[in-house]
């Protein structure tokens, strides 16, 4: 029966019971816990979780692995495995079902919806795939393997990692030069190929297009923000007009990553253009008088010559005629349009 179960699992057609939960706690180490079936928190996963926190990860990381070491626990408790005797062979079967069952999260309910793994006609751009990424399988197997070493120090748990591990990448890793590039490795046992992927982009068409969808300085500012300073849209959404130094034109933001206050990039004078567009000019220019900001003006009215050209070019591509190069063009009915 065990058996017959493992290659259900493996295999991707046996359901994975949703039993236990992840639930935030009013401490911060650890600040999330895993809870069993019943409720109670996994004796297991709480030194290890508080270990991350002390470590000064982000209460979001906690969060991921705690996630992680709850999907590990439902397979063990459907198995009917304890924790410290789990061996290659559960991981096994955690791997074979997150490569064929399909991820909840990708489920979609809209029936004009685009099929998973399609590629968008307009951005030549692949939608995700139904069922887990490669990358969130290295993602279970790192915070798995991380989960038995931590044990494994303590004199708990198994003394082989259920996890493999490539040896000659680590001994080779321990003694890299941080200045030399990293080498490649035979990728160790059960780790998913993750397939090199270009940066994200827009072209040039479509990002003219764009701008000429937006009817107001104040977006356009904000968009030439986002896309000039890098910074990521949670930092961005976070600024506030302290975090604006106005004479330096800087716009600063709390990192992700250190939670320090950081420049996100010199675009102020963009995020503030659209005090002075077109619709609000005189006014506008007593307010900066009064506030003691005039000397921005001109640098802002460079920025929204800028955007009003940009917008202006947008405008005059989208209404220049379509060249009939003889291609035939699909059908408003066909498939992907």
């Amino acid at each position: 029966m065990t058996s017959h179960l493992r290659n259900q699992l493996m295999e991707g057609r046996a359901v994975l019971p949703r039993v236990g939960s992840v639930v935030q706690l009013e401490t911060q180490h650890p600040a999330y816990a895993v809870l069993d079936p019943d409720g109670s928190p996994v004796e297991s996963v709480t030194p290890y979780l508080r270990d991350l926190a002390l470590n000064d990860n982000s209460p979001a990381t906690s969060r991921s692995y705690a996630n992680d070491l709850l999907r590990w626990f439902r397979f063990l408790w459907l198995l009917n495995v304890t924790w410290d005797k789990a061996t290659e062979g559960e991981v096994a079967v955690i791997v074979g079902w997150l490569r064929t069952a399909p991820n909840p999260q990708r489920r979609r309910t809209r029936p004009d919806a685009p099929q998973p793994g399609s590629v968008n006609q307009r951005t030549g751009k692949r939608y995700l795939k139904a069922g887990y990424a490669p990358a969130t399988i290295n993602h279970a197997l790192t915070v798995v393997g991380s989960f038995y070493d931590f044990h494994r120090d303590l004199g708990n748990g198994p003394l082989v990692n259920p996890v493999p591990v490539s040896e000659a990448r680590r001994r080779a890793l321990a003694h890299r030069n941080p200045a030399e590039a990293v080498p490649a490795f035979r990728r160790s046992r059960l780790r998913q190929r993750v397939p090199a992927t270009q940066p994200r982009a827009i072209p040039d068409a479509m990002w003219d297009e764009f701008f000429a969808a937006m009817n107001h300085d104040r977006d356009r500012a904000a968009v030439l923000l986002y896309v000039s300073s890098g910074a990521r849209a949670s930092e961005l959404l976070g600024v506030t007009p302290a975090d604006v130094d106005w004479p330096a034109q800087i716009v600063y933001v709390v990192s992700k990553g250190t939670k320090l206050r950081e420049p996100g990039g010199r675009k102020a004078g963009a995020t503030r253009g659209g005090v002075l567009g077109s619709g609000a000019g005189a006014a506008a220019r007593t307010r900066t008088r009064e506030e003691h900001w005039l000397g921005e003006v001109e640098g802002i009215d460079s920025t929204l010559t800028f955007l009003r050209a940009k917008q202006a070019e947008a405008a005059r591509l989208v209404k220049r005629p379509v060249a009939d190069l003889g291609i035939p063009r699909p059908r408003p009915d066909s498939p992907g349009t």
